[in-house]
């Protein structure tokens, strides 16, 4: 596996795997422990790989990332607004293209987000309208 680009952390990186078929679209591998176990989704008509939530570092996360496949670069999505979504992980998580929809299902973290406060298991839907980020619980 060679470096592809950098991950939005001082130790996180994010690499391709050349050992796919050259007909694959897109493949990463995130290794920044920051966001273990996240949701994820691929958008193909913007060419973006989207992540929601995952644990590291002792904290779970409700951030969402993008990379977009043609810039090469992560960005975080900002400005999100309506329900908060808790902390989480091991989520489930679907993207419906003709909506610009992600929904987000379940889990498991705390409305915290650290790690030593403990884990319940959450069994809540969201939906993210990633034109008008606005969020549905």
């Amino acid at each position: 596996m060679q470096p592809y680009v950098n991950f939005p952390s001082s130790s996180g990186a994010i690499t391709r795997n050349h050992n796919l078929p050259s007909n694959t679209v897109f493949s990463c591998i995130v290794t920044d422990s920051r966001f273990i176990f996240a949701g994820r989704f691929y958008n193909l008509c913007q060419k973006r790989h989207t992540i929601f939530g995952g644990f590291g570092n002792m904290h779970y996360s409700n951030c969402f990332h993008q990379f977009d496949v043609e810039s090469k670069q992560w960005s975080a999505i900002d400005s999100l607004w309506g329900d908060a979504i808790c902390p989480r992980y091991f989520s489930a998580v679907g993207y419906q293209d003709s909506t610009h929809t992600a929904y987000i299902f379940a889990g498991t973290g705390n409305e915290s987000g650290e790690q030593i406060v403990g884990r319940k298991y959450l069994y809540d839907l969201y939906k993210v309208d990633l034109r008008t980020k606005n969020i549905q619980k």
